[in-house]
């Protein structure tokens, strides 16, 4: 399943101009049903401010051809959500774009979480 125009628009609305990262992303999983990426179903503007990559780059790659050295300690963190229904809430530093981030991630659809990003580097 995947995220229909007429949903984006609707995202777009709701969440296009909060001042916190608003994403959907898709968990990838291996032939093992393992976490091993995740891409990018949606962004809104301060999610793009907070990543620092380009909307369309966001949108077009998944997260590690985007920052192939990235530490994969975010995937079962999203997996939970993507694919076991919980809320996952932690405060981490993310050394891709080094940056203090708190994070919510939320499960969206099957295999999709919804996640809430906050730069809490000078807090």
């Amino acid at each position: 399943m995947t995220i229909m125009d007429k949903e984006l628009e609707i995202l777009e609305k709701a969440f296009g101009a909060m001042p916190d990262g608003y994403c959907v992303i898709h968990v990838i999983r291996d032939e093992n049903e393992e976490p091993v990426d995740w891409k990018f179903s949606y962004v809104n503007e301060m999610m793009v401010e907070i990543e620092g990559v380009p909307r369309e780059l966001l949108l077009e790659k998944s997260f590690l051809d985007i920052f192939p050295n990235a530490s994969r300690k975010w995937l079962p963190f999203y997996d939970r959500s993507a694919y076991h229904g919980e809320t996952i809430e932690l405060d981490e530093y993310s050394p891709e774009i080094h940056k203090y981030i708190h994070v919510i991630s939320k499960p969206y659809q099957p295999g999709y979480a919804v996640c809430i990003l906050r730069d809490v580097t000078r807090s």
